[in-house]
């Protein structure tokens, strides 16, 4: 069993969990169960988007422990909530991976539902948040829910950059007398030093 099949599955059953719990307001539990994951799966993930989400998230719990749930009630159900985009992205992983072999039609609609679910939890009710909040509990808390938007519109532009099919490119400085030279990021052999 892969990594990637495990960090899936996982996912999955962390983020119904955790959206299971919050519908009963056990926060404390959904926390607990969230600082697990991320911290477990730091020791696994090699990319720095997701170490430095899950050292937020880190910081994010810290700094809420102890506090009455009605202090954070607001960025906790917000938090929770992205995690039912997360389940799209994890079946849709599964899906490309090769875990799952599904119709065409229902991988497109996955991918819908993760585009959809992203921007109206990650985007717009972060975004909500972060205007209607009049103080938070603690700088960090503040500081946490902050990089975490700001990371979700990261992932917001990639996102939207994949779904509309454009590659970054990179323009590199040419001498006066040639045209500008266009190069490829990826690798295509030509451009190789």
């Amino acid at each position: 069993m892969s990594y990637k099949f495990f960090k899936n599955i996982s996912s999955l059953i962390v983020c119904t969990s955790a959206l299971g719990l919050s519908y009963y307001e056990q926060y404390e539990l959904v926390y607990t169960l969230i600082f697990t994951y991320v911290t477990a799966d730091l020791f696994y993930s090699d990319e720095f988007d997701i170490q430095l989400h899950h050292y937020i998230v880190i910081c994010f719990i810290t700094s809420i422990i102890g506090l009455p749930p009605m202090d954070y009630l607001l960025e906790a159900r917000t938090i929770v909530n992205v995690e039912i985009s997360t389940i799209f992205l994890a079946l849709n992983n599964l899906i490309r991976d090769k875990h799952i072999l599904v119709p065409a039609s229902v991988v497109n609609t996955n991918k819908i539902l993760f585009a959809v679910t992203f921007t109206k939890y990650r985007i717009w009710d972060f975004y909500w948040v972060l205007i209607t909040r009049q103080a938070f509990p603690s700088i960090i808390t503040m500081a946490a829910v902050y990089s975490l938007f700001l990371l979700n519109t990261y992932w917001f532009y990639l996102i939207c950059r994949k779904a509309l099919g454009s590659k970054p490119r990179i323009l590199t400085p040419v001498h006066k007398d040639q045209t500008t030279l266009e190069l490829n990021p990826y690798f295509s052999g030509t451009n190789a030093s």
